[in-house]
């Protein structure tokens, strides 16, 4: 409990002021109404969901494309909650591979797609976890 009344009267000054690659703040804190608590909450939600979200798109067949096709929707949607361009921009012509059924595009490109992602999440999570040391 008394950790929960911590966060809660936590300052979330810090969040405007990271720099990570791939993530504009600046436009991620406009998007909910400058409100740092609410956009940290969406920051930690995309980690969670976007990793699992990662591990049913590792390989893809032309059986799949309509499942692919969603999975990447949803990254390319949480990507744009959060502001993170780069990703919402690959997954775009990704989704349009899948609807057209251009697995070749999607064998070439998702394995980047997959680990800028991942590398973009690693980074996030790194970040937002030294926030959380400065209030241990």
């Amino acid at each position: 409990m008394k950790r929960s009344k911590e966060l809660l009267k936590r300052d979330y000054e810090p969040i405007g002021q990271i720099e990570i690659d791939g993530l504009d703040v600046a436009k991620g804190l406009e998007r909910y109404n400058g409100n740092k608590r609410v956009y940290t909450y969406v920051l930690r939600t995309y980690i969670t969901d976007v990793r699992s979200l990662l591990r049913t798109i590792e390989s893809v067949d032309m059986k799949w494309l309509t499942g692919y096709s969603y999975i990447i929707n949803g990254i390319k949607a949480a990507s744009y909650d959060i502001s993170a361009g780069e990703i919402v921009e690959m997954a775009k012509y990704l989704e349009a591979a899948a609807k057209d059924g251009n697995i070749e595009y999607i064998n070439k490109n998702n394995p980047s797609f997959v680990k800028t992602v991942r590398s973009f999440i690693y980074n996030l999570e790194a970040t937002l976890l030294d926030i959380d040391l400065i209030f241990v």
